[in-house]
């Protein structure tokens, strides 16, 4: 029986990868300062973590958006 988490999501269908993405990509689009998400989110290299930055920027201000497609 695999046991599920407190936010009732099977830890089979994730793994710390995603996570970590997940909270790059929510931090920045909170606003929250790179130079802190890095330190926290553990990345030794800029170059690396700025692939997250940008890909958390994807569908920020979407010329798509709201206008009806």
């Amino acid at each position: 029986m695999v046991q599920k988490s407190g936010a009732a999501l099977d830890p089979d269908e994730y793994s710390a990868h995603s996570l970590r993405a997940g909270f790059i990509t929510q931090a920045i689009r909170a606003g929250k300062a790179e130079r802190r998400v890095k330190e926290h989110s553990g990345h030794a290299s800029w170059e690396t973590f700025n692939q997250y930055v940008e890909e958390a920027g994807t569908f920020q201000d979407s010329p798509a958006e709201g206008i009806g497609l």
